[in-house]
């Protein structure tokens, strides 16, 4: 909610000008909604008598935009804007305004503020003023698809005001408008014309930085009426650090193909320019660091066939390619490689940090943008601001993005620092004409700030354990040395307008497209169908029903998980569903889910697979086997100096069983670091650490009971330190199932339920619901969880009692189950005589039966951290529980969804977790 100020503090402000917090920034705090990435409501007010009435008030908003013409008194409305602790737009049409404005922001020594109009030499004259004024430009866009020449003329006519965003009509603020601008490093507020419902869900579909509307409260209350919580508005851009380097050797043609492959939107690079004015791709002064040169030369002092003459020498094992310290076949690439590359990519773009301080280097760039006609593919960042300056000279580029490269003093925490850092960035920044792209802004407190503000902010470097947490930070851009970690996420979703037939459904259909660029159907237990407006259907589980002729406006919302196992979800734009008399769909009697489970057959168990210990280091390892205590410890002590990383060490036990090799225990932390070594005739410790490939597999206690089939050599022969040297001779460590989980084909390895599938299968507690199918989307009826949990429980005898159940009849495969969980408490049935076996279970009901099944402890002491979980609810125990047993984490951070269905794959997770925490 919006922070208010107390009557004391009202008054106090009255009698002296409150002033703004950390050299002239508001400590706002914006509307609460649903989204997890922040996104600034802007409240446009009409008139003098608006504004004072709005800033004057109990609640007031926490961005607003008026006209310059509206204000009669420029000291007065900063002051009340103070009082209300509001960040003000001003939308200027003449100098004067401009003069007016600057004056008495000067004389306040206010600076939180933005400058708005469709007249670039005004925002030009604005920034003049001051460095620290945040500039937009109005726009009108061409289409709703543009090209990306059309997105490029934008980009050029928005930084030549100069400024960072612009504003445009609902009309054209598409997400594939807004994402091709935001790609060339602009920010997109998109102004309403209204606040239809449909009309504002449209603006938050588009991903947009900002959306301006008559009323902030209203846009709010859409967004949390339609939007679950969890739902990223906008997805970051992923960025590929010198390429893909944790691929392939930085800054080679090899690396940015890899990084283009899997996923990137936009790829980094260094570059420098040599003795006879070529531009070549280099992080460093000089090329000894990352080739077979040994010289004392920089680059500027050697030619290009001379830095050509030398093979760029591998820093780290890349499985399969090179080895530590290998001369490879790779060669320093030129700018014109890279622009070869990159014509092969349309869409693709690569940001280009100018090293070193040569304007040399600065023009030929330029030259070398415009001969390849690529400037719509390119942006230039720099921690040297005078070369950004030069860059976009009328002789060089105007109008190109630029970034000024920074680092934050320190990782802020309390909410006057992170104003303070960002009042820093923003003064560096502007003052270069370029946006922020800083290190080091690794809290969602600083993020939070600048898009409070409608800003764009573009950090660096992450990496493979870095990467989840940043994903939801609100950054526009994420750099990172891992960038493939998002190639199979969902970007973005999109969905047909629905005709659907008068008494008939059909199921909710949507695509989602990967950053890798794949597009997937989206099955439609995974979309939730919410009703915008209209009263011709019906919804509910992912299906839509037509109930008289007519139309409706529906969202899809559609569930996904980070690379990582967090769940967030997409919502597509608003879909408009007709309904005619003959329209398509089946009948709405059909069941949606098989009421019949098959016995599941128990399987063997799984083999896995180990070799041995390749290399240490972040990209190579994939696992060690240690042969004596030492290793164990001389690694965990580690944990002190990286704790965020080596906390997670995990060690596992395998015993030699009857000339078989089997995990048997599974340690973490110091348990781990002092657990004996056994006799290698016993067995032997297997140690992951976070960096290891195969870490995810094994975390957990996920190996236990597998067996390890040594591979391809003797398991005891050649244990020596060669091998952390010589890794072509020793195999990486394979600790992943040889298949999906038990043959599914809708079951991925990399699914979050998919070791609770496959133990679920195992341990006989369910089957597929076909030879090749789990259905792991579709929600689960009242007979199948209880079925689940009595089988979990080992299948055990009711009593005998009689069954008070009129539909659970003898021959019911859930008879049993039904009954063995009346006597235990765990349900009573719907009603004296019926158990509702068919109906479709919610997440609030299968914690409280697992709870119950548990036989109901109270919950650990904790922070009901669920704004959907209140006191009084039958399932909040239960929740809580669930929650300290780490069987749940919600649907979001401040989530559960009780009332939504639950999927087969979410309680087969709820049970394996259940079991095995």
């Amino acid at each position: 909610m919006k922070k208010t100020l107390s009557v004391l503090a009202l008054f106090l402000a009255a009698l002296f000008v409150l002033p703004a917090a950390a050299d002239g920034l508001l400590p706002v705090a914006r509307r609460e909604t649903n989204l997890a990435s922040p996104l600034a409501i802007v409240r446009e007010l009409t008139g003098e008598d608006a504004y004072r009435a709005v800033l004057g008030g109990g609640d007031a908003p926490a961005i607003i935009l008026v006209d310059a013409a509206d204000v009669s008194d420029f000291g007065e409305f900063f002051a009340a804007c103070e009082t209300a602790v509001t960040i003000p737009n001003v939308r200027v049409t003449t100098e004067d305004q401009v003069a007016a404005l600057a004056d008495a922001a000067d004389a306040a020594g206010f600076r939180d503020l933005s400058v708005i109009s469709g007249d670039p030499a005004l925002l030009s004259l604005a920034r003049e003023r001051s460095k620290m004024t945040r500039t937009g430009l109005e726009v009108t866009l061409p289409s709703a698809a543009i090209t990306s020449k059309e997105a490029n003329e934008t980009r050029l006519a928005v930084r030549s005001a100069p400024a960072t965003f612009c504003v445009i009509g609902p009309e054209t603020a598409t997400p594939e408008n807004v994402r091709a601008l935001q790609s060339l490093a602009l920010a997109v507020w998109v102004r309403l014309d209204s606040v239809d419902p449909s009309g504002i869900l449209a603006a938050v579909a588009s991903g947009c930085n900002g959306i301006i509307g008559e009323d902030d409260r209203e846009i709010a209350g859409v967004i949390n009426r339609f939007c679950d919580g969890g739902t990223l508005a906008r997805t970051p851009l992923f960025i590929g650090h010198r390429g893909y380097e944790s691929r392939a050797p930085e800054n080679t043609i090899a690396a940015f193909r890899y990084a283009l492959d899997n996923g990137a939107d936009i790829f980094e690079i260094d570059v420098d320019i040599t003795k006879d004015g070529e531009v070549v791709v280099m992080h460093d002064g000089s090329i000894g660091r990352t080739t077979d040169y040994d010289g004392p030369l920089s680059i500027g002092e050697m030619t290009l066939e001379e830095i050509k003459s030398y093979n760029i020498v591998s820093g780290m094992y890349y499985p399969g390619e090179y080895k530590v310290g290998q001369v490879t076949d790779l060669k320093a690439p030129t700018l014109r490689e890279v622009f070869e590359l990159l014509a092969g990519y349309p869409g693709r773009r690569v940001f280009i940090e100018l090293k070193g301080s040569s304007s040399e280097c600065v023009a030929e760039v330029a030259r070398l943008v415009r001969e390849y006609d690529i400037e719509d593919q390119v942006d230039v960042i720099s921690f040297n601001g005078d070369l950004l300056r030069e860059m976009v000279k009328e002789t060089n580029l105007p109008g190109m993005s630029t970034g000024y490269l920074g680092g934050a003093e320190s990782i802020a925490s309390a909410h006057e620092h992170t104003l303070k850092e960002l009042y820093d960035a923003l003064s560096a920044a502007q003052g270069v004409s370029g946006t922020v792209n800083y290190s080091s802004v690794s809290t969602y407190r600083f993020m939070e700030a600048a898009n409070d503000r409608g800003m764009t902010v573009w950090p660096w470097t992450y990496g493979r354990y870095t990467n989840d947490a940043a994903f939801f930070y609100g950054a526009a851009g994420i750099t990172t040395s891992d960038v493939g970690w998002a190639a199979d996420m969902f970007r973005s979703v999109s969905a047909d307008d629905v005709t659907v037939g008068v008494g008939r459904k059909v199921e909710a259909a949507a695509t989602a497209v990967t950053y890798r660029g794949e597009s997937i159907p989206v099955p439609a237990g995974k979309i939730s169908v919410k009703i915008v407006n209209g009263d011709a259907i019906t919804t509910g589980n992912g299906r839509i029903t037509g109930v008289a002729e007519g139309a409706a406006t529906v969202l899809f919302s559609v569930s996904a998980k980070t690379a990582d196992g967090s769940d967030y979800k997409l919502v597509t734009r608003p879909v408009t569903v007709t309904v005619t008399a003959d329209g398509p769909g089946v009948d709405p009697s059909e069941p949606e889910i098989d009421p019949v489970d098959p016995v599941p057959v128990r399987p063997e168990g799984k083999e896995l697979f180990v070799s041995h210990l390749n290399s240490y280091n972040e990209y190579m390892n994939d696992g060690m086997i240690v042969t004596n205590t030492g290793w164990a410890e001389n690694v965990l002590s580690l944990e002190g100096t990286i704790p965020r990383i080596m906390r997670r060490y995990v060690l596992y036990c395998v015993e030699n069983v009857d000339g078989k090799y089997v995990a048997t225990k599974y340690l973490t932390g110091d348990a781990a670091a002092n657990c004996p070594a056994p006799d290698p005739a016993d067995g032997f410790l297997l140690l992951f650490c976070p960096t290891n490939r195969s870490y995810e597999d094994a975390k957990g206690g996920k190996l236990l009971g597998y067996e390890l089939v040594p591979d391809g050599y003797r398991l005891w022969d050649g244990f020596d330190f060669d091998t952390m040297t010589d890794p072509d001779s020793a195999r990486r460590l394979i600790a992943v199932r040889r298949e999906n989980a038990d043959g599914f084909d809708d079951v991925d390895d990399g699914a979050y339920y998919a070791d609770p599938v496959t133990w679920a299968v195992y341990m006989g507690v369910t089957a597929g619901t076909g030879a090749t199918t789990f259905s792991p989307e579709d929600g689960c009826t009242r007979g199948q969880v209880v079925t689940f949990l009595w089988r979990a429980a080992g299948e055990p005898e009711p009593t005998g009692a009689e069954n008070p159940f009129r539909d659970v009849g003898e021959d019911d495969y859930f008879r049993k189950a039904v009954l063995w969980a009346v006597e235990n408490g765990i349900t009573k049935g719907t009603g004296k005589t019926t158990f509702s076996p068919d109906d479709v279970c919610t997440r609030g009901q299968i914690v409280t039966f697992l709870h119950r099944s548990a036989g109901s402890p109270a919950p650990e002491e904790t922070d009901d951290p669920f704004t959907d979980v209140k006191a009084g609810d039958y399932f909040r125990d239960a929740v809580l529980w669930a929650v300290s047993k780490d069987i749940t984490k919600g649907t979001s951070k401040n989530r559960f969804s009780p009332s939504e269905t639950c999927t087969r794959g979410q309680i087969v997770t709820f049970l394996y977790r259940n079991a095995t925490n």
